[in-house]
């Protein structure tokens, strides 16, 4: 499990601790409360996050550390797509954590439109994962300022 997992899971592990009195070394809280969800408070301030399509360019062709994330749904991932990113829906974000780059790498978070992506990076600035970037206007503002794709896979 990456570090930012682990630390997700420890906040949460704290936070059901002081809610019920349990931990994580030996009760199950009879109920789910303990599954992350997809919701983040309104008031939450995630921080700068922006991350433009120049500014993506410039990061890769100074092969800068970086994991580009495709965070539309699969029967979308098939077509185009930035060089190099792998399809981590939406939806499976907040399960697959411990798949994410480790602290220091920057982790761009991208969709067609760039709204998807929005929700997912301030997601996972919620849950800890202080190294989300949102690429702004997502894939579009990215083809049209000339960056390169690819065929998507899934695999």
């Amino acid at each position: 499990m990456g570090k930012a997992a682990r630390a997700v899971q420890v906040r949460q592990d704290a936070e059901m601790k002081s809610k019920h009195g349990t931990g994580q070394d030996g009760d199950d809280y009879t109920s789910f409360e303990n599954i992350p969800t997809d919701e983040v408070p309104e008031n939450f301030d995630a921080g700068p996050f922006n991350f433009t399509s120049d500014e993506l360019s410039a990061a890769i062709s100074a092969n800068d550390e970086l994991e580009l994330v495709d965070v539309r749904e699969e029967q979308n991932w098939n077509q185009e797509t930035i060089i190099g990113a792998c399809s981590m829906p939406d939806h499976t974000l907040t399960i697959r954590l411990a798949e994410l780059a480790p602290m220091g790498v920057r982790i761009v978070f991208f969709c067609g439109d760039g709204k998807a992506s929005h929700r997912a990076t301030r997601l996972m600035r919620f849950r800890g994962i202080e190294n989300a970037w949102w690429l702004v206007g997502g894939l579009e503002a990215w083809k049209a300022s000339g960056g390169a794709t690819e065929a998507g896979s899934t695999e």
